[in-house]
């Protein structure tokens, strides 16, 4: 007989997770979307004695721990700037990660559970420009080597910008040693569960890669395969537990991507583990508990798990029981069999945590780091297809506003940023804020997108402005012959590429757009090629690829940039820039506002001295969203 769960209840079931009921929307405050969370990023420690989460402290996010005993928690670390990441070294040392002011050249750090011992192993660079690109210098954590009290591998390009050698690094005193230097075209290394460095991928001038392996390191590298750009091949995600085999995604002979067996010493593939007829898998889950493969994740219309291991499945299957109305993530400490932590959210709900305890099969509901989102307000994320003009599916999501019957709505058009990445079915802050403010809002992962396989992908290389606009176009058509938008009353808001895709919108396709709202966008592929960080610099083939190449198709870039055609813009536009960002420079932004005045057009630029490729410090946020909303305002919604 199936046990069921005794679930120990803090809270009622409706203050916990909400009754998702239909009720006419009140205006909320911009403050209450954007208001960073009381607690974030919870994670337990090896033991599962101890808890680490971000909690703001004068509006940046710094190390808090909870003694799981006691469930009492104590702040370590008073840093002016918010903490990009963490993690659990041992159960008494943790590191973190800080960059200067969004410039992504992030600094590493270590600090002592009770918190001392606060130790900058990596000093955060300040932002420098050389030759119109930023210097990013970046060290990211290789390998935590959990046999090893004091030491990490680390990949860093302190040697050189363009590429990141390994280095094993004392946690403690921030010394490191070079163990694998950089030939000068590998761009990822992957390291057994010894903490040796057995595989990397190699990038050719032309784009092509190929797949290093060796058995030990004191052998010599092997080439195991080798693919064009872009071409049917496979990369390698984890090794078994065995050491021996490995776990690939691999697209040959199907398009989408499944995970399979490989043996390096045959060189042959084996099993399939599990592939999808629409979109790639890839998210292989390893228990250092179990020391096996115990499931693989991907991601369709929403997040599903396949599991691998029985009793994992059973845990899982008993959780979802007890909140069947969000989607659970179970995290087990490396240390400990006892304990859990599950992680609960939904479209509307922006999480939950809660400890599980795997004896007696218990749920204790810990906390909502967003306790003042009332889910009943928030708005449902609906997952949605539709049919481009050349037939190809485009799969996306579609919010309504509360209380709205979903015809002849405003709405508002939310292309994603990469573009080489997708939009996902959960709690958007964004999303539910514009839903708030009486707009439908469309997301769609348009051709380029990942995650619907290669030749998805492929329709999306030299598209920007074209066919990738005509399925965000087609989505916006879409919409109004379902009755949902109203033709008058579409705009169009991105970031990123988003923010290309916003401007290229309203420059190509202007009928269609009452308003723009671009972030941090791109509006000049010239510039974009020559600004890149030289940390790019690897897969500048795959841009090339993607975009077009400087020199062989200038005349095709220029014509494609946003910048270049101001003119046709017909409708207000809203912009806001980061001044350290790497990625998208400042000078997309006065080069827009040149063009802007030039033509006497109606624009609002917010530039941010101390943000990057998005803004995270509190005062921003609210300052850049309060400055949207009264730009939404100046439009009739019904909910103004």
């Amino acid at each position: 007989m199936k046990a069921a769960f005794r679930f120990t209840l803090i809270l009622t079931a409706k203050a916990l997770l909400g009754v998702f009921v239909g009720t006419a929307a009140e205006r909320i405050p911009v403050e209450t979307f954007f208001r960073k969370p009381e607690f974030a990023a919870l994670s337990l420690s090896p033991s599962g004695n101890y808890l680490a989460a971000l909690a703001p402290v004068q509006g940046r996010l710094n190390l808090h721990i909870i003694d799981v005993a006691t469930m009492t928690p104590s702040r370590i670390t008073a840093l002016k700037d918010d903490i990009n990441s963490y993690v659990w070294k041992s159960d008494d040392r943790l590191l973190f990660t800080m960059d200067d002011d969004g410039n992504e050249s992030f600094g590493l750090f270590g600090i002592n559970r009770d918190g001392t011992g606060l130790r900058t192993l990596v000093t955060p660079a300040r932002s420098q420009i050389e030759g119109g690109s930023f210097v990013v210098r970046q060290t990211f954590i290789l390998d935590l080597l959990r046999d090893e009290p004091d030491e990490i591998l680390v990949i860093s390009n302190d040697r050189f910008q363009t590429v990141f050698d390994v280095y094993r690094m004392n946690v403690r005193t921030g010394r490191k040693k070079r163990i694998e230097t950089n030939p000068g075209n590998v761009a990822g290394w992957l390291t057994d569960h010894k903490g040796v460095v057995r595989a990397a991928a190699e990038v050719r001038k032309d784009g092509s890669t190929a797949v290093l392996y060796r058995s030990d390191e004191r052998e010599p590298w092997q080439k195991l395969a080798e693919f064009g750009l872009p071409d049917e091949g496979w990369s390698p995600l984890a090794f078994d537990y065995d050491n021996k085999t490995l776990f690939i995604a691999c697209n040959e002979g199907r398009d989408r991507s499944a995970v399979y067996t490989y043996d390096p010493v045959s060189r042959t593939r084996g099993d399939l583990i599990l592939g999808h007829d629409v979109v790639d898998v890839g998210g292989v889950m390893l228990s250092d508990l179990d020391r096996k493969l115990v499931g693989v994740a991907y991601e369709a219309e929403k997040t599903e798990i396949h599991w691998l291991d029985p009793e994992y499945k059973r845990v899982h299957d008993l959780v979802n029981e007890a909140l069947p109305d969000t989607f659970n993530v179970i995290q087990r400490p490396r240390g400990n069999r006892d304990i859990a932590l599950v992680q609960s959210f939904s479209d509307r709900e922006p999480g939950a945590y809660y400890l599980l305890s795997l004896i007696d099969l218990s749920l204790r509901f810990l906390l909502r780091p967003r306790e003042w989102i009332d889910p009943e307000k928030m708005a449902e994320m609906k997952p949605v297809s539709y049919t481009a003009r050349d037939g190809l599916t485009i799969h996306g999501y579609l919010t309504l506003p509360v209380g709205s019957d979903g015809k002849n709505l405003p709405l508002i058009v939310n292309p994603h940023g990469g573009p080489q990445a997708r939009d996902s079915w959960g709690y958007n802050s964004e999303v539910q804020f514009l839903a708030n403010r009486g707009y439908a809002v469309l997301q769609m992962n348009f051709r380029g997108s990942t995650g619907y396989g290669l030749e998805f992908v492929k329709r999306g290389w030299r598209q920007w402005g074209r066919q990738m606009q005509d399925d965000i176009s087609d989505g916006v058509k879409w919409a109004i012959e379902q009755g949902i938008a109203d033709p008058k009353r579409v705009g169009i808001y991105g970031g990123s590429y988003g923010g290309y895709a916003a401007l290229a919108g309203l420059v190509f396709t202007p009928e269609l757009y009452q308003f723009g709202i671009n972030v941090v966008g791109v509006s000049d592929l010239e510039l974009l090629h020559t600004s890149a960080p030289k940390n790019w610099e690897l897969g500048r083939p795959g841009m090339e690829a993607m975009i077009g190449k400087l020199g062989r198709d200038t005349e095709e870039l220029r014509q494609w940039s946003p910048v270049n055609h101001i003119e046709k813009l017909r409708v207000p536009l809203f912009m806001a820039y980061g001044e350290q960002d790497p990625r998208v420079v400042l000078k997309h932004a006065t080069l827009l506002e040149r063009e802007l005045k030039r033509h006497k057009k109606d624009y609002k630029l917010i530039v941010f001295a101390d943000e990057g490729h998005g803004f995270s410090k509190q005062e921003n946020q609210f300052e850049y969203y309060n400055a949207m909303d009264a730009f939404l305002s100046r439009f009739e919604t019904g909910r103004n």
